[in-house]
């Protein structure tokens, strides 16, 4: 059972950083477009033992702008999740256990709170949550069909933007549908991807995986791989937390990870974005504890940006999956 699942106050990849990003004023841009069809490796599993990290807190520094998140990783039993109904599409079923992604960000007078459940083993995305409150009054789930994503909005009526998020009287919901070139696929939401690097195999360069994201409304296919071995002094430099926390029991060397998003088919639209970031996208990560150092790559407007480890909580017994009870979904069921 879990309980990571505290408040989070996004950010996004489509969710999270982004928003935080997004309330600073950076509008990502589109990834590259070119499309090649690779030989796809769709049978990846991930086991949440190797994610050494229960918390992560990052920021991201550009010109007279920060943004700064807080992540927060647990697993949970399955059974006890309780999961929008769609009125459309098949939902997607978890498998044993529940991985847990909570963020929370805060910019420029929006205050963000994102919740990401996706099953433990396969990665896929089950239900994606936020609350926006501030300078924006917004609630809204997606629940991952087999068709698309189906989504539930709430926003405030004139008047009741400080009333509390239950009470909103504006609603919306329908299906945002997948390309045909989806169809059948294992759909991913960005703000897993810490989650999924953390707890895959990938160890050695070449090392890669391919997934299939859905972002911003869209859909696009990431390729992920272990690109190289990198000093692990020059990972941390500059960093002084990233530096105390390793002390003495870090490698000599960090693994260097490229994301790399293209369209489905050369027909397909895409946008891609994940913590803010929309190409050239590199995660140094501790391969001992999986522990993600520095993410950077390229915004729109911004260009290149760089967000830096602040703060971290290990796990106490390395190998296990963190645990502890059960979140439960305020948000009510659609049919």
């Amino acid at each position: 059972m879990i309980n990571e699942y505290g408040r989070l106050m996004t950010m996004s990849s489509r969710g999270p950083f982004l928003l935080a990003l997004i309330a600073l004023g950076i509008w990502l841009g589109l990834a590259d477009n070119s499309f090649a069809e690779p030989a796809i490796n769709s049978e990846w599993q991930l086991d949440p033992g190797r994610v050494g990290w229960t918390h992560i807190g990052l920021k991201a520094t550009k010109f007279f702008l920060t943004a700064s998140t807080e992540v927060r990783v647990s697993v949970a039993e399955t059974p006890c999740m309780a999961f929008l109904s769609p009125d459309q599409g098949t939902p997607v079923l978890a498998g044993p256990d529940t991985a847990v992604l909570t963020i929370d960000s805060e910019g420029l007078g929006i205050r963000s709170t994102a919740t990401l459940w996706m099953d433990a083993q396969s990665g896929a995305a089950l239900q994606y949550s936020v609350l926006d409150q501030g300078r924006r009054h917004r609630q809204r789930s997606y629940r991952y069909t087999d068709t698309g994503a189906f989504h539930w909005t709430r926003h405030p009526d004139r008047g009741e933007e400080d009333a509390a998020a239950e009470t909103w009287s504006k609603t919306e919901s329908g299906m945002r549908d997948y390309p045909p070139t989806a169809s059948g696929e294992r759909i991913i939401d960005p703000i897993g991807l810490l989650y999924i690097i953390s707890a895959s195999d990938m160890s050695q360069p070449g090392d890669t995986i391919e997934l299939v994201v859905y972002a911003r409304r869209r859909i696009a296919r990431l390729t992920i791989t272990a690109d190289r071995f990198v000093s692990f002094d020059d990972a941390i430099k500059g960093n002084d937390f990233a530096r105390t926390l390793t002390a003495g029991r870090h490698p000599k060397e960090a693994l260097l990870f490229r994301l790399t998003p293209r369209a489905m088919s050369a027909n397909d639209d895409m946008e891609f974005d994940f913590l803010g970031l929309s190409r050239d996208i590199e995660i140094l990560l501790d391969p001992n504890t999986r522990l993600p150092l520095r993410i950077s790559g390229k915004a729109r407007i911004v260009g290149k940006l760089s967000i830096e480890l602040q703060a971290a909580t290990l796990k106490s017994e390395p190998g296990t999956a963190n645990t502890a009870g059960c979140p439960v979904d305020q948000e009510p069921t659609v049919h």
